[in-house]
């Protein structure tokens, strides 16, 4: 049943309020609703929403750990940081394609949620938008969007996702810890893997990295040894080198290989000599950082992108 409680509602905001009923009913008199609106009431477990709302503030149902069932504004356009954070009741949540922005760590840790739709109107997938939602297994997002740092951090029950053409890299912990994960592919336009975006996705066996990838960190799959393959000495993953034995002295890379790894060959202090074959188009920071035996290292032309100190303490290449 709906209860349509006297609410704190001031010249159409709906300001913050303390409820002890389980179901509310927002009355049409509401245009906005206050930051922290329903912070912590714990008690609530469904709110239905006038249309006549366009904003959600930030914070407004953070820590609302009984909240199961939420009909959101038709013409919602903003949803807040946070707005939902702490909801782990929360199960499912339909956006309504007039919402054009969702705030940093709206859903975060809404430990229950397990099905969610954002529409294509979405165009960034904010920080640590679905951090901890560690039941998530269905996400339907937006064809074009760019991903933030940490967005499915935690996702531990995540199998697969499709990702937006728009994304131009993969940022910092975006999908680290989902355990669940089993292949990704990275849609061409993509440019750079940040550091640990991949942590700990033990689960992982498939990638697909783009030829438009022209940086990927170093310790971007730190962990996920399922979707790597090591051959003489060493470590792929789709056809980047991303990580080789210490010892090594001579490094002779497969011939269909695309990109060198952040510091992929960092510190082997024996190498001697690499054959880098045509078809390699980027070799990333540090890649032979401190290798100071190496003699020979001839770069083929069809490398267009040298990174940050990529050989340095390289001395006898040098003369």
């Amino acid at each position: 049943m709906n209860v349509q409680l006297a609410l704190p509602i001031k010249n159409g905001l709906l300001e913050h309020c303390r409820i002890n009923s389980d179901c509310v009913m927002v009355p049409p008199t509401v245009t906005a609703v206050q930051d922290y609106a329903f912070w912590k009431n714990s008690n609530l477990k469904k709110i239905v929403f006038p249309d006549t709302i366009r904003n959600l503030g930030k914070f407004t149902f953070k820590g609302c750990r009984s909240l199961q069932q939420i009909e959101l504004p038709k013409h919602l356009s903003t949803i807040g940081p946070r707005a939902f954070a702490d909801c782990q009741s929360l199960k499912a949540l339909t956006i309504p394609d007039t919402v054009s922005s969702i705030g940093i760590s709206a859903f975060k840790n809404c430990t229950s949620l397990c099905k969610i739709t954002i529409p294509d109107t979405v165009s960034v997938l904010a920080c640590n938008l679905f951090d901890g939602c560690s039941s998530l297994v269905q996400v339907n997002l937006p064809h074009n969007a760019t991903l933030e740092m940490g967005a499915f951090c935690g996702c531990e029950q995540l199998k697969s996702v499709r990702l937006p053409n728009g994304i131009t890299g993969i940022d910092t912990y975006t999908f680290a810890g989902c355990r669940s994960l089993e292949s990704i592919n990275i849609p061409e336009g993509a440019k750079l893997i940040a550091r640990w975006a991949f942590q700990n996705c033990v689960s992982l066996k498939t990638v697909h990295i783009p030829q438009s990838v022209d940086f990927i960190a170093y310790r971007a799959f730190d962990g996920c040894t399922n979707c790597t393959q090591t051959e003489n000495g060493i470590t792929y993953i789709d056809r980047w080198v991303i990580e080789a034995d210490a010892d090594l002295q001579t490094a002779v890379l497969r011939p269909n290989t695309e990109g060198i790894a952040n510091s992929a060959f960092a510190d082997c202090r024996r190498l001697k000599r690499v054959e880098i074959p045509s078809g390699v188009h980027a070799i990333g920071d540090h890649a032979f950082y401190g290798c100071s035996a190496l003699e020979y290292a001839a770069v083929p032309n069809s490398v267009t992108h040298i990174g940050k100190d990529a050989f340095f303490g390289c001395d006898l290449l040098a003369r």
